[in-house]
């Protein structure tokens, strides 16, 4: 598993850029049902440990890989 090198945690988020189909109400928000079809995920931005919010661009940077 991946494992923080700043504070060992091991739950992280990734901010993708996405498309999805969705139409903008009348106050101008967007609604879309979105859904996690990978297919649909054109580019990862960064990452972010969920415990301490260390942000790289790649996970590797901010956490190393170890066996269970």
């Amino acid at each position: 598993m991946w494992k923080c090198k700043n504070c060992g945690g091991t739950e992280f988020i990734a901010t993708i850029i996405a498309e999805q189909e969705g139409e903008f109400d009348k106050s101008g928000e967007f609604e879309a049902e979105f859904d996690t079809d990978i297919s649909q995920v054109l580019e990862v931005k960064h990452f972010n440990c969920c415990k301490c919010g260390s942000e790289f661009d790649d996970i590797k940077e901010i956490a190393d890989w170890e066996e269970d």
